[in-house]
């Protein structure tokens, strides 16, 4: 699968509507700086940017009122992990307002 076909999985399932998925898919990889990888296959991707796809499967469905991630960052570079955890603090933020990232 393509870093956008895993991004669009979890709403293509739910049956939501493909103008609808193609948006959503769109603006959770500008927010996690995966939009030009989004027709790379994932496997040929580094372990940061697998992360940040499993980060944005969780965060493109708006239908849910949490999203939990045990040790997102665990297989982020450590030189990385301050600058995706911030980045991924600002995408949930932007995706869910009310929502926050802790204990990254």
């Amino acid at each position: 699968m393509t870093v956008g076909q895993n991004l669009a999985f979890p709403l293509k399932n739910r049956g939501v509507p493909k103008t609808e998925i193609d948006a959503r898919v769109a603006e959770i990889a500008r927010l996690l700086d995966l939009t030009p990888d989004l027709g790379r296959k994932a496997t040929r991707l580094t372990a940061d940017a697998k992360q940040k796809i499993s980060l944005g499967r969780g965060l493109v469905r708006s239908d849910v009122a949490a999203v939990l991630f045990d040790e997102p960052l665990t297989v982020i570079d450590p030189g990385a992990e301050m600058a995706v955890a911030v980045e991924a603090e600002g995408a949930a933020s932007r995706s869910r307002p009310d929502d926050d990232l802790c204990h990254p």
